[in-house]
């Protein structure tokens, strides 16, 4: 099992989010539709590896755009690989579209943690077929001695008949056992956070939904007191930035600008998190 390699010595998972092609490349003002677009995307994405792996517990890539950071990693952050496409547009109500060619033996050879993302709701058509998916990858992940985490996104159907709270803890009892950590939104109140702790002994952490990093930072504060132990981001980071389009700046010098609010943002949030595990342990 490799779970550790993603958390800090203290237990934090501070997971950076470098799996998104399509929003990344949106955000950043590239496209995929060209070798040119798509080296750029590349080249961006390894030099914000080696920028901001050293303050991070874990990049999470995909093997498609961000792979070819890997080698700019920090060698004290672990990695992580997604099993799902990130180049297309998800449909909620369909199971993840899996990468052709690769899998969980793939993910293992790098000796990275396998990641799958999961919009869910318990009463959808197609739930009984999602958590199969979620139970056969998490056996296979098992075989191969690879950790396995899970983030599980809920969504609304057929309309909102049932409070968010209650379906988030419905579905965390349905998953619990089929991973070895979860990655989650924010459920919605500090007792939310406190009984989504006492329903799981496995860690958790918070998958960012909010579109305003003050806000996720609020958001990681309640959950971390609660006992969540760290967070999946990565375009809450940047998402405020526009310097990329107003200066059309090279790659490097772009990366480099980046690093100067988001490298402090992340320094910030595992300060955070670790103070609350701090807290935890000397009460415990």
């Amino acid at each position: 099992m490799n779970l550790e390699t993603i958390a800090s010595p203290k237990g934090a998972y501070c997971l950076l989010q470098l799996d998104k092609s399509i929003s990344l490349a949106d955000h950043f003002g590239l496209s995929l539709d060209t070798p040119q677009t798509q080296s750029e995307l590349r080249a961006l994405t390894a030099h914000m590896v080696k920028y901001l792996s050293p303050v991070t517990t874990g990049v999470l890539l995909d093997p498609l755009v961000s792979y070819y950071a890997l080698p700019e990693k920090d060698s004290q952050c672990g990695s992580l690989f997604c099993l799902d496409t990130p180049t297309v547009q998800r449909d909620p109500l369909k199971p993840p579209p899996l990468i052709t060619h690769w899998g969980v033996e793939h993910v293992a050879n790098n000796d990275s943690v396998v990641k799958l993302e999961l919009y869910y709701n318990p009463y959808e058509p197609e739930s009984a077929v999602k958590k199969a998916l979620v139970a056969e990858v998490h056996s296979y992940a098992q075989h191969e001695g690879v950790a396995f985490l899970l983030e599980l996104l809920l969504f609304e159907y057929p309309a909102k008949e049932h409070q968010f709270d209650e379906l988030q803890v419905f579905a965390v009892q349905e998953f619990r056992s089929y991973c070895d950590i979860l990655a989650l939104d924010y459920p919605q109140s500090p007792l939310g956070a406190a009984t989504i702790t006492a329903e799981l002994d496995i860690p958790w952490v918070l998958s960012h939904r909010a579109e305003k990093y003050e806000a996720f930072k609020e958001e990681l504060r309640i959950c971390a007191e609660s006992g969540a132990s760290g967070y999946l981001a990565g375009e809450v980071f940047w998402q405020d930035s526009q310097w990329w389009k107003e200066k059309k700046l090279s790659v490097p010098d772009a990366a480099e600008e980046l690093q100067k609010t988001t490298r402090d943002r992340i320094i910030e949030l595992e300060r955070i998190v670790t103070e609350q595990l701090e807290k935890g342990a000397i009460n415990g």
